[in-house]
């Protein structure tokens, strides 16, 4: 019974993919030649949305970065993010920069949506893949609300698995665009898994827009059996009982 239900919404995403492939532009190929701003190409633009100052938000060069990042725009980067994100990497950088421009674009960059759902259906084969497994559904969280329903198909194929509660987690940045979420996340707040419960909470009170919900949604979070659940929302409570 398991594996015919685990072979049904695998089923789904095929079908899923199928129907973004032909209702959205898919990017298949990428350009030989890298977009240019400043004098610098979108990849060491893209390693420097990642730099920090000594407080722990954006440096200066970062910030120079995402104005560069903005200026070149989503159609001529989308490309060269995809192939950064995925294996064999030549810079262990570039990852993590190429996800930072997928949440300066945010839902400018939807084009995107298709490819990076291919990613997370592909199934891994090494712990390279496992990261952009990871990398593809964080950027996915960024790019607004048509993103919801592939994070909650992924989510929902990887139960089990540590990337299941890592993309719940992720979850969170879509903020209220994630609103269609909350049924599934309010029922991975009871998963049997202290972890998934964990990435519901994030994402639950990132989402929630009702301060009233929020706040019953913490307070029942206080009798988790996770430690780690008991700490972020009394944390959490803190801020939304102001």
């Amino acid at each position: 019974m398991r594996s015919s239900h685990i072979v049904g919404r695998l089923s789904f995403v095929a079908l899923s993919l199928f129907l973004l492939g032909c209702s959205r532009p898919t990017t298949t190929t990428t350009p030989t030649t890298e977009p240019v701003y400043g004098g610098k190409p979108l990849s060491q633009w893209a390693a420097l949305t990642q730099d920090e100052d000594i407080s722990g938000g954006p440096s200066p060069q970062a910030r120079q970065a995402i104005q560069a990042v903005k200026a070149i725009g989503p159609a001529q980067a989308i490309p060269f993010l995809l192939k950064w994100i995925q294996p064999p990497w030549k810079n262990s950088i570039l990852p993590g920069g190429a996800v930072q421009c997928f949440r300066i674009f945010g839902p400018d960059a939807n084009a995107a949506i298709p490819d990076l759902a291919k990613i997370l259906a592909s199934p891994a084969k090494t712990m390279d893949d496992d990261s952009a497994q990871t990398m593809a559904s964080e950027a996915l969280s960024f790019l607004g609300s048509n993103a919801v329903p592939v994070l909650l198909t992924v989510a929902t194929n990887f139960q089990g698995q540590q990337l299941q509660w890592e993309i719940i987690g992720h979850m969170a940045n879509f903020g209220t665009n994630g609103a269609a979420a909350k049924p599934a996340i309010l029922n991975w707040s009871k998963d049997p898994n202290g972890w998934v419960r964990l990435g519901a909470l994030h994402a639950y009170v990132a989402i929630e827009d009702d301060q009233s919900a929020r706040q019953a949604f913490l307070r029942a979070a206080l009798k988790d059996s996770d430690q780690l659940v008991r700490r972020d929302a009394s944390e959490y409570l803190k801020y939304v009982t102001k």
